[in-house]
């Protein structure tokens, strides 16, 4: 067993002596490992520190999700680069993380960088490694889910967000089911499934409507539905 992700052109790992993941209660720290992969990955920052908090490594995604160069950081300490990181979740989990020989994952706004990172953090016998991602995007589309889903609790209107293209369905509400008369999972596993309840004599028109929306433009048009009903 083993933990590991991919960062640049590298796998990172850790990997205990007993072959398995480390249990948080034991005081064993996994080795920190390193091995080559043809898989590169351009979403994930990687960066390592020694005992002193000095930067070891910096991948190029971390060099630019912090808006620095990777080769003017490597030597430098961790908290003399980011001062603003003192006193933030990073510096309580990532201390906790050292002091308590275990791994930590958690999720910070940083204001200076006007981003949301997840971040996971491993130490090791030497000091501590970082894997972290911009999350900002997929946490406000969460956000803004979520306010959807408050504004329709009441409403017995249907209102869904698709991707462009109704490639997939982000939210639809409950209503939907009562007034097209198909389950939500349905429209889940078929974004397009909504076409088949309304009247056959509507649905190019909808379809048209549909290719409006993903380019973009407003529309307002009314349709039939449930046609099985009439």
């Amino acid at each position: 067993g083993q933990s590991d992700f991919v960062a640049d052109d590298l796998v990172y790992g850790w990997l205990p002596e007993n072959g398995s993941l480390r249990n948080t209660e034991s005081d064993r720290v996994p080795k920190l490992y390193v091995r080559q992969t043809k898989k590169q990955t351009t979403e994930r920052g990687f960066f390592s520190v020694d005992s002193d908090w000095r930067f070891k490594h910096v991948n190029k995604k971390a060099a630019d999700l912090l808006g620095e160069d990777s080769h003017t950081l490597v030597g430098e300490v961790f908290w003399e680069e980011f001062p603003e990181a003192e006193g933030s979740v990073f510096e309580n989990k990532t201390k906790e993380a050292v002091e308590e020989h275990r791994p930590v994952s958690f999720q910070e706004c940083c204001g200076t960088l006007d981003a949301e990172f997840c971040v996971q953090a491993h130490p090791s016998d030497d000091g501590l490694s970082v894997c972290f991602e911009d999350v900002t995007e997929e946490m406000e589309k969460e956000r803004e889910l979520e306010k959807y889903g408050r504004i329709v609790e009441s409403s017995q209107e249907i209102l869904w967000m698709f991707e462009p293209g109704f490639t997939e369905v982000l939210f639809v509400s409950s209503s939907y089911e009562e007034i097209l008369g198909q389950s939500i999972e349905e429209v889940h596993d078929d974004p397009t499934a909504f076409v088949d309840a309304t009247h056959p004599d509507d649905r190019e028109i909808l379809r048209k409507k549909m290719g409006s929306v993903s380019d973009g433009e407003p529309v307002d048009f009314e349709i039939r539905v449930n046609p099985d009903e009439e």
